[in-house]
């Protein structure tokens, strides 16, 4: 009999508990996207393009040899290995894409 009343009462206290509320919490200031450093320039068109833009001839695609070196050998980020492809097979893939630019 002594064993339940405390059971009884420690399933109260537990039930009770899930009643309390608890204190709000503190007032920030709403946080604002970081700053780039200093020599990053930010990506994306600039706010007032030129009036004359239209004016720029379109671009002519041309075929070049890919190049040995330089951004064409393995590197690795953060601990992860990269191969970039450096066969000249057309190349399509589908999934998902992030663009952080404007």
């Amino acid at each position: 009999a002594q064993h339940t009343g405390l059971t009884l009462a420690l399933l109260v206290l537990a039930l009770m508990s899930g009643c309390a509320t608890r204190a709000p919490l503190p007032a920030t200031a709403p946080r604002t996207a970081p700053s780039p450093p200093a020599g990053i320039v930010s990506d994306g068109p600039l706010p007032n393009p030129p009036p004359d833009l239209a004016k720029v001839p379109d671009a002519e695609p041309r075929v070049e040899a890919i190049r040995s070196g330089g951004p064409n050998k393995p590197y690795e980020v953060l601990g992860e290995r990269y191969q970039p492809i450096t066969d000249d097979a057309p190349y399509m893939d589908r999934g998902l894409a992030s663009w952080y630019g404007r």
